[in-house]
């Protein structure tokens, strides 16, 4: 049998019962999953050109947010200089990158990258928008983990029915949270997203299914 989530670090009663085969897949190449790395270029773009753009999205993104290593590496660099107080300027980002030992990835070197997502960056005023984009994509990831964590949970038939569903509660209610953080941009295209109360009494039902279990029974 194979599994789609190592879930070695989760509690004891969601181990695989023994004789199982344990494969780990990463969830950071999932199959079909979520991302749009030319918003992501375009996005850390408008963080090094605008520091309009920089003061309203820097408390919202975070590097997983990005899909692959150079733009994580690169939001982290841009991360450090925006804490530092210092503008947000592509050299010294890329000054940063190197004292992180981020000089390139693989063939790719680090100021050719972030030249390219200076060029990604069509319009630096649209960065909010394009951070709308990444943040969406990084939503609609956690929910495809959600799912497939739950599935595996509930495929082994390990542990009680009232431990599962709380499981199952957290995975919804992490997700949520995830999928809420739409809601801290103010997206030029359209009205603000407020998720966190629309999704409040679903997160709720799965831990009052199980507060609803009689194990005694």
């Amino acid at each position: 049998m194979t599994t789609l989530y190592d879930m070695s670090d989760d509690p004891p009663r969601w181990a695989w019962s023994p004789g199982s085969a344990k494969i780990t897949v990463d969830f950071r190449n999932l199959p079909n999953e979520p991302r749009n790395p030319a918003a992501e270029s375009a996005t850390l773009g408008a963080l090094m050109l605008s520091p309009q753009c920089a003061s309203r999205l820097m408390p919202i993104l975070q590097a997983d947010h990005f899909t692959s290593r150079p733009h994580q590496d690169t939001f982290k660099a841009i991360e450090a200089v925006h804490a530092a107080g210092k503008p947000v300027d592509p050299l010294l980002v890329n000054d940063q990158l190197r004292r992180q030992g981020r000089i390139c990835w693989g063939e790719l070197k680090a100021s050719v990258f972030l030249h390219a997502c200076l060029e990604a960056t069509y319009l630096p005023g649209h960065g909010v928008s394009y951070a709308a984009l990444v943040i969406e994509c990084a939503a609609q990831r956690r929910v495809l983990q959600a799912g497939i964590r739950i599935a595996q949970a509930a495929a082994r038939r390990t542990g009680d029915l009232p431990d599962l569903m709380k499981f199952v509660a957290t995975e919804i209610r992490d997700a949520a949270d995830c999928v809420s953080s739409l809601g801290s941009i103010d997206v030029a295209v359209r009205a603000p997203v407020r998720l966190g109360t629309l999704l409040e009494d679903f997160r709720r039902q799965p831990e009052a299914i199980a507060q609803s279990i009689d194990v005694s029974e």
